[in-house]
């Protein structure tokens, strides 16, 4: 489903309208190009968006005329199914927010709305939209059922290597029998470190000692990565097959974040990703029921028959 049923943060929508064409369109018109439900959308409204709105591209018009078409849907159901609206107050802590977004990339709102020939208008529409899908978001997640004990395990379980780190050496050798023999060296009472600067075949880290320094582990190959949480501390471990050989793996220091310190954090990321796809399916619910009609020369108003996609605006012939 394309991000900006969902996506609709000014930030990234900045990016999205402000790609060019090789047709041009006049648009000042005053009636409408586009109707939702039987309310009407006009070229004044698109135009409202930019800056230089006498003139704008052909694809970025139809573009825009989506984005409104999708805005009038979403805010229009909201408004029945709920009693949603956006307040000023609202729609200005939304605006400051981005504000603060760009000055920490080192730019200003201004500037980025002046260099894409965006209005301030553009705010009020997709900022406001922005903070009506929260609100429908809290809506909707006040139906759904908490995170269960295996959810949140299971998101544990994925995001343990990033969330751990380990401080780790290795030994790299191309053969299961060389990696054996080097542990039978290690048995003998030969240095770890040693070894790893006569065998190795990490150059890098073969000349100290092998030593990798501390880490992620995801920052290691997968097969790597599952061995520096399974070893036993200060104990030679392996040989483990990675797609550069054997490696004899030591790790000396290990952190690993307890489940029960991150619950509160994990069942939040399960209820955000929850949510998330409650708002994107009530969007393609409501938009696939509204009745749209679009000006034929801006494009035609498409309703796929499978029920999980959207309905999109497909150029004119």
């Amino acid at each position: 489903m394309p991000a900006y049923l969902v996506e609709v943060n000014p930030v990234k929508r900045l990016l999205v309208l402000a790609t060019a064409a090789s047709l041009a369109l006049t648009a000042c018109s005053t009636g409408a190009v586009a109707t939702v439900d039987g309310r009407p959308i006009t070229a004044d409204e698109v135009a409202a968006l930019y800056i230089d709105g006498d003139t704008i591209e052909t694809q970025i018009f139809s573009d825009s005329l989506y984005s409104l078409i999708l805005n009038d849907i979403i805010t229009s159901a909201a408004e029945a199914e709920w009693g949603l609206s956006v307040t000023p107050e609202e729609l200005d802590a939304e605006i400051a927010e981005l504000e603060s977004q760009f000055a920490l990339q080192g730019s200003t709102l201004a500037a980025e709305l002046e260099a894409r020939n965006l209005a301030t208008h553009y705010l009020d529409v997709f900022g406001a939209q922005t903070v009506l899908q929260d609100k429908i978001g809290n809506e909707l997640v006040g139906e759904a059922t908490p995170p269960t004990e295996d959810e949140m395990r299971d998101v544990y379980d994925a995001q343990l290597q990033a969330r751990s780190e380990v401080c780790a050496s290795h030994i790299l050798v191309e053969t299961e029998e060389e990696a054996t023999a080097v542990f039978e060296r290690l048995d003998g009472g030969e240095a770890f470190a040693d070894l790893a600067s006569e065998l190795s075949l990490d150059p890098g880290s073969g000349a100290a000692g092998g030593e990798l320094g501390c880490t992620t582990p995801n920052q290691y190959v997968p097969e790597f990565a599952i061995a520096t949480l399974e070893a036993d501390l200060d104990d030679p471990y392996g040989p483990v097959q990675s797609q550069f050989g054997y490696h004899i793996i030591l790790v000396t220091d290990r952190t690993v974040p307890e489940f029960e310190s991150l619950r509160d954090e994990l069942a939040e990321q399960i209820q955000a990703a929850s949510r998330q796809g409650l708002v994107q399916g009530w969007i393609v619910e409501v938009v696939r029921a509204a009745e749209v009609t679009v000006d034929e020369q801006y494009g035609v108003w498409v309703v796929p028959e499978d029920p999980t996609q959207p309905p999109t605006l497909q150029p004119a012939p």
